[in-house]
């Protein structure tokens, strides 16, 4: 078991750390091993084992819990897609490697929007899902995505790397494969079935879904979770034979 008083101290320590990443026109490999060296420094100061955590997303910002595991139950058991689900929109920008991952990390943990747009850096351990580093934007209509896009697109190609791939989906990759409409922003855009509606205040009374919203949403900058994902970010570079790691490793 962790100590919470080491846990405390340590992580206020990591996040007192000096990196302005925001006025950095390009986030070089050495920063991110500045951030690795005296971060992993502090958590040996504090703790004589090696501590994990069994997670690889690093959430920020968001007003609103999304409920998203209400949703893919509901999708799940019923194979229909939720009425929420039909409001969901996302920019998926794609790194090419790990390193370019915890960049991406950094830059939208430094970037306002004016709804506080909920977003995730992540690796890609589901089934039939492609890609391996993701990071994820979430919105409310195609129009709000359109225009945080156009505002972090630059951002994107100036302080990381020019060839990372960015776009807007619809709601998650498991509803297009059941229903490829689904995908479709422009044209035959796919709509709510009303009969659903029923299935899913029937679920709703059967089954109580409990959150996982907590306040960690709203925390901002370096933080020693954030060190610990992205050592198992690391650890899935290796499994996968990215070895752009060892720019940024330097003990």
């Amino acid at each position: 078991m962790i100590n919470q008083k080491n846990y405390l101290e340590a992580n206020n320590e990591i996040s007192s750390l000096d990196f302005n990443f925001n006025k950095l026109e390009k986030i070089e490999d050495k920063i991110i091993s500045d951030v690795f060296y005296q971060s992993k420094a502090i958590i040996r100061k504090y703790f004589k084992t090696k501590i994990s955590l069994p997670t690889t997303q690093i959430p920020r910002g968001g007003k609103e819990d999304l409920n998203c595991g209400r949703h893919m139950n509901i999708f799940e058991t019923h194979k229909i897609i939720p009425e929420f689900c039909f409001g969901c929109y996302k920019i998926l920008i794609e790194p090419q490697n790990v390193v370019d991952l915890i960049k991406l990390h950094f830059l939208l943990d430094s970037m306002n929007f004016d709804n506080e747009n909920f977003r995730k850096c992540m690796i890609e351990g589901r089934k039939n899902v492609g890609g391996k580093y993701k990071g994820f934007i979430y919105c409310k209509t195609i129009g709000e995505a359109e225009e945080i896009l156009d505002k972090i697109f630059n951002q994107i190609k100036i302080k990381i790397n020019q060839n990372i791939k960015c776009e807007i989906k619809r709601g998650c990759s498991e509803y297009g494969e059941n229903f490829p409409e689904y995908k479709n922003l422009k044209n035959n855009i796919m709509r709510y079935n009303p009969d659903w509606k029923k299935i899913e205040n029937t679920f709703d009374k059967m089954n109580s879904i409990s959150s996982n919203f907590s306040r960690t949403k709203f925390i901002w900058g370096l933080t020693l979770n954030d060190i610990l994902i992205f050592e198992n970010w690391i650890m899935f570079a290796k499994s996968i034979g990215d070895e752009s790691y060892k720019n940024i490793l330097t003990s």
